[in-house]
């Protein structure tokens, strides 16, 4: 009798170690995607190609260059600051679309990266 409670004992053991196991490589896998989303690049430019400005999903300006049309002044500045918004913007909205596909449409994480006020960066 007490060989069939081991037997069984070790049976769940078994089936809660590979459990586990499963828990832990998905963690790991979503851990690996959610820093790809992050890492989302985008590029936005000028209307007139004064400047463009590259961007990730998380806000940080990866770069910002000048063409030969930029004109320094206020009137750069503005635009520098709003191409760095627009590619922001697109950066996050990007990584929101991909993060639907791998964490579904009415995921919080989402919704929240889609209703970020630009003005946020």
């Amino acid at each position: 009798m007490s060989h069939d409670i081991d037997e069984r004992v070790e049976d769940a053991l078994a089936r809660l170690d590979a459990q586990v196991a499963r828990a832990r490589a998905s963690r790991e896998s979503l851990t690996a995607e959610l820093t790809e989303l992050r890492n989302i690049e985008a590029t936005a430019r000028s209307p007139r190609g004064e400047c463009s400005v590259t961007a990730r999903a998380d806000g940080t300006v990866v770069d910002v260059r000048l063409g030969p049309r930029a004109d320094p002044g206020p009137a750069l500045e503005k635009l520098l600051t709003a191409t760095v918004v627009s590619a922001q913007r697109e950066a996050r909205q990007n990584a929101a679309d991909q993060a639907e596909v791998l964490l579904g449409h009415g995921a919080p994480w989402v919704r929240d990266i889609r209703l970020q006020s630009p003005e946020r960066g």
